[in-house]
């Protein structure tokens, strides 16, 4: 047995409606986005994914700087060759 449900367009009223109690309500098996809303999701997406890029690329800058303050020396005294007399004096 098939079931048919219509939807007769003279029974609405005005400009169509999203809203299950107004009488222009039209029924959609599609769902429907308004543009500014398309909008405002793609550039908070956008927004997001800058923020994390930022985020990423900030930890890798603070991890390369860790990395090059272990690998320099904390000795700043210089290499004499072997057999070199040297004399500390105070200035």
């Amino acid at each position: 047995m098939l079931h048919y449900r219509c939807v007769y367009y003279s029974h609405t009223v005005g400009q169509r409606s999203d809203h299950p109690l107004s009488p222009a309500y039209v029924p959609s098996s599609f769902s429907f986005t308004p543009s500014p809303k398309k909008r405002r999701a793609e550039q908070g997406l956008e927004r997001y994914e800058a923020a994390k890029r930022r985020r990423e690329d900030k930890d890798r800058t603070d991890a390369a700087n860790a990395l090059l303050e272990l690998a320099s020396p904390t000795d700043y005294s210089p290499v004499y060759p072997p057999n070199t007399v040297c004399v500390a004096t105070q200035i």
